[in-house]
């Protein structure tokens, strides 16, 4: 599959396809699970980490992008091109016409196909946490031991984040006992997960959880072969604000 190659040539696609896929991933076979984790990726202006966000603040600067602009727009985009090769690889080439063809630019629905891994993803996570004001966090990943610029490593598509909120010495009493933990000894006493698809993203905690510890593990994942993750990091434990 092409993409368009100019950033602006990606955005007025992205708003073609988009609403396009909507229509029409039900007869393509592409499943409402796919459609919503799509949905997701590209987002909205007022969702911050989304494509359509990132591209928004690029197109309204004053002056030639440089900096976080112009790195949180390609890492949005490359997202964007990662989630329609997937759903339109997994889609039904039978089920493919000409409209179909010239939107997604592309012969057919299954265009290539892929075999299963044979190891796991090896890279630990790295996450960098800032904690922000309003019970906000900002995480930034990388595989362990490389430097430059937040990423995902090749073979995984995500990074899964497995978390617990847990009382501390300064708030022992649980608001909501079916959130708060007494205690957590390791990753697989959390009872919280979710997939993040790109390498710099925000996390919001509910104000009533505000003063109590958070304690975060991340890997990178394949989400088509989830069995096949990395390796979990070592806890992070972070006061909510």
């Amino acid at each position: 599959m092409s993409y368009p190659t100019t950033r602006a040539g990606f955005y007025g696609w992205v708003n073609r396809a988009w609403p396009y896929t909507q229509t029409n991933g039900a007869r393509l076979g592409i499943s409402p699970t796919d459609i919503s984790d799509t949905g997701d990726i590209i987002g909205d202006d007022s969702t911050p980490g989304t494509y359509i966000f990132d591209a928004v603040k690029y197109n309204a600067a004053s002056k030639r992008p440089t900096g976080d602009l112009v790195d949180n727009l390609d890492t949005s985009t490359e997202a964007v091109k990662k989630q329609f090769s997937k759903i339109l690889d997994n889609s039904i080439a039978a089920k493919w016409n000409n409209a179909d063809r010239n939107m997604y630019m592309r012969k057919k629905g299954l265009e290539r196909s892929y075999s299963r891994p044979e190891e796991a993803i090896k890279e630990e996570c790295d996450v960098f946490i800032t904690p922000l004001s309003n019970q906000k966090f900002e995480f930034g990943a990388k595989p362990v031991g490389t430097v430059g610029r937040k990423h995902i490593p090749e073979g995984a598509d995500g990074i899964e984040m497995a978390y617990a909120y847990v009382q501390n010495s300064l708030r022992k009493a649980a608001d909501n006992p079916t959130k708060v933990m007494e205690s957590c000894s390791g990753v697989d006493q959390t009872i919280l997960k979710e997939i993040y698809y790109k390498a710099l993203f925000d996390f919001q905690v509910v104000s009533v959880l505000r003063g109590y510890d958070i304690y975060f593990y991340f890997r990178f994942i394949n989400t088509t072969y989830p069995d096949l993750a990395g390796p979990w990091s070592e806890v992070q434990i972070k006061t909510i604000l």
